[in-house]
């Protein structure tokens, strides 16, 4: 038997286990969106959906390692060489098919990390290469973090962002699976919630500090450990050995939204379009919250055409970028990197 066989076999075993737990916790998830009340779009309600149901069943799973581990679940199934699929990104993949399929929505264009490619959901014309405005375009990260997991990173989540086919932003959100964290956002809305109400959070506002106040020593920082080579030597690194937070997805994101991290930087090499689509439109929707996203040069980043350039073209540049909690914090930083 062939030694892909065996690890095909190893792992049918989990992934079948969890596959029975989709329905019952999208129906738990869909009674909850609409019980609450919170959610004003169809697309809204779809990712508060999918974020509860992704939550209820992987956090119990990615709490507990050494089964991830016995189970085949963190088996490397391709990409790249630092940042490599594994067998349990197939979950959340598998259940925002579930969902779309439950879900009113039609003309949808799908991607899906690990998929790499894009798919057409409920599309009534085939022949259509062009994207229609009225087609819903998602983009899904099913776990961010997962080789974290490896070295005990408890960074883990996964975010999903709606345009339509015009590239006006609907809705997006990210969600925690190894705490409470969940960031909810519909069109121009955008405010941390709590994951067992889906009320907004305000009681701890973040106080942006002045221009002068901006000392660069002590910001905290946001990026993963493999960029310190070309970091190191930048003045904001001087005298840092490490990030503050290892992150530059969405563990970075709600950990600025949420003032624990003051600016996440890949101002170098720069995320795979398919992230920076994800994390730098949710950090980009909350821009009424002070949030700052640019290039490493301060350049604005449209999101959308970084999608649409995929669609049409399949242009997969890895994306630049520097995201912080205020002006004056995203100035600090652009001059000292």
């Amino acid at each position: 038997m062939a030694l892909a066989e065996i690890k095909s076999i190893q792992i049918a075993g989990p992934l079948e286990i969890i596959r029975n737990e989709y329905d019952p916790a999208i129906r738990d998830a869909w009674t909850h969106v609409q019980e609450s009340g919170e959610t004003h779009t169809p697309e809204g309600e779809l990712v508060a959906v999918y974020l509860l149901s992704a939550a209820s069943i992987l956090r119990k799973r990615i709490a507990d390692k050494n089964s991830l581990l016995r189970d085949g679940l963190l088996q490397n199934t391709g990409g790249e060489e630092y940042n490599p699929h594994r067998a349990i990104d197939a979950v959340n993949g598998e259940l925002i098919d579930r969902i779309l399929a439950q879900s009113d929505l039609a003309t949808v264009l799908l991607h899906i990390e690990e998929r790499d490619q894009w798919e057409r959901v409920k599309w009534q014309d085939h022949s259509n290469k062009a994207i229609p405005s009225h087609a819903r375009v998602i983009v899904v990260d099913p776990i961010d973090g997962t080789s974290g997991l490896l070295i005990g990173e408890a960074c883990q989540t996964t975010g999903i962002v709606i345009y339509d086919g015009q590239g006006n932003f609907l809705a997006g959100g990210v969600i925690s699976l190894t705490d409470d964290r969940v960031l909810l956002v519909e069109a121009t809305q955008a405010k941390p919630t709590s994951e067992q109400t889906i009320v907004y959070r305000a009681s701890q506002e973040y106080v942006m500090p002045k221009a002068k106040e901006v000392d660069v020593a002590k910001l905290r920082v946001g990026t993963i450990m493999r960029r310190m080579p070309e970091l190191s030597h930048t003045p904001l690194f001087q005298k840092r050995l490490e990030p503050e937070h290892p992150n530059l997805g969405g563990s970075g994101v709600l950990r600025l939204m949420s003032g624990d991290i003051d600016t996440l930087i890949d101002p170098r090499k720069g995320q795979p379009w398919y992230e920076a689509a994800v994390w730098g439109t949710l950090a980009q929707a909350c821009k009424p919250y002070g949030i700052i996203v640019t290039g490493p040069r301060g350049a604005p980043i449209d999101f959308w055409e970084i999608i649409k350039a995929n669609i049409v073209e399949g242009k997969a540049d890895r994306i630049p970028m520097v995201t912080s909690a205020s002006q004056a914090i995203h100035d600090a930083v652009l001059g000292n990197i």
